[in-house]
Parts: C-alpha cells; structure tokens; sequence
C-alpha cells in the first residue's frame, strides 16, 4: 500500500478476526454463506484500508499518547477481572497469542489512531485548504488560487423594499399558483 508492505502475519491475524465475526453474526453456517476466498478479500480489504488510514495519520502528524494506550488496554473486557483490569489474564493473552507487550501495544496505538483518522474525517465541518487545492489542481492544473472563509454572521444582507418589488416584477411567472400563468 503506497509502498508499504502487508505482512502474512498480519493478514492472517485479519482473516482470524473476520472469521470470528462471522461466526458471532451468522453462526457455524457462516461458511456456507462467505466462502474463505471472500473472507480473505474482506480481510485483505480491511488492512488496505487500515494502513492508509495510518498513513493519512502519519502525514497529518497525528499521534496517540501512552496514556491513551495505557487506558484503552485496560478497559478491554478480556483483561477484566471482577471489574478491573488483571495483569495476570493480560500476559496470559500475550503468550497465548505469542505477542510482546511492545507488539501488542503497537496494534493498539495502531487501532486508536485509525479511529482517531476516522473520528477527525467523519466531523470535519469543512474541506481543508490542502484537499482544496489538491481537487483545483486536478480540475484546473497548476494555478496560483485566492479564497477567502466567511463565517455565517459576517454574512447580513440588506435587501430594500424596491429591490423586492423589483424582483417580484421580473419573476413573476415563479410566484404564480399552479394553473395560473
């Protein structure tokens, strides 16, 4: 993806996880609904996704903090016992799963910032001066563009009486009812 590579590892880590969801949404039969070939595209899909949505975080020089990963793992309900989270059930999923803490913390920070991407994506009020003048250039080629943000209350117009009457008299034919001419 743009140069950056997929790992098997992580492929089949995908296809596991897509699996298992399957499997919670349809039951055993899920096979004989989603053939493996198409549970491998939608795994492969997801990762494709997955990493530009990294690589969009990257340029944007968005981060996660420590903290946050910190906080994330010990909310997840795996490594809850009686209501808190238990050290013990977290290194028994690591040498289950035979993953380092490190590698393990990476996937979240990884995770927290695609949903960081898609959180910002998904509530932008407005179209960045980058993706501006990316889509310019794509319509117009290399130009040199001006543009200027108005805020709803700079923006008070002043309509007089006679420019109303004015308007009414030149488009008539739009406030007629139907029928009428």
């Amino acid at each position: 993806v743009n140069g950056e590579g997929i790992s098997v590892v992580d492929f089949n880590r995908e296809v596991q996880a897509v699996e298992r969801e399957l499997q919670s949404q349809f039951g055993e039969d899920f096979r004989k609904r989603f053939p493996l070939k198409e549970i491998k595209r939608i795994a492969l899909q997801r990762l494709i996704q997955r990493e530009l949505l990294l690589q969009l975080a990257e340029k944007e020089g968005l981060q996660v903090s420590d903290w946050a990963v910190a906080k994330a793992i010990e909310e997840m309900p795996i490594f809850q016992e009686n209501g808190k989270f238990s050290i013990k059930l977290y290194k028994e999923f690591l040498k289950a799963q035979g993953l380092t803490p490190e590698t393990f913390e990476n996937e979240v920070r990884k995770d927290l910032l695609v949903q960081k991407v898609l959180t910002v994506v998904n509530h932008a009020p407005s179209v960045t001066k980058a993706e501006l003048l990316t889509l310019y250039k794509k319509s117009f080629g290399e130009r040199e563009i001006g543009y200027k943000v108005f805020k709803p209350s700079d923006f008070n117009p002043q309509v007089s009486p006679e420019e109303v009457e004015k308007y009414y008299e030149t488009h008539k034919e739009e406030f007629a009812k139907e029928g009428e001419s």
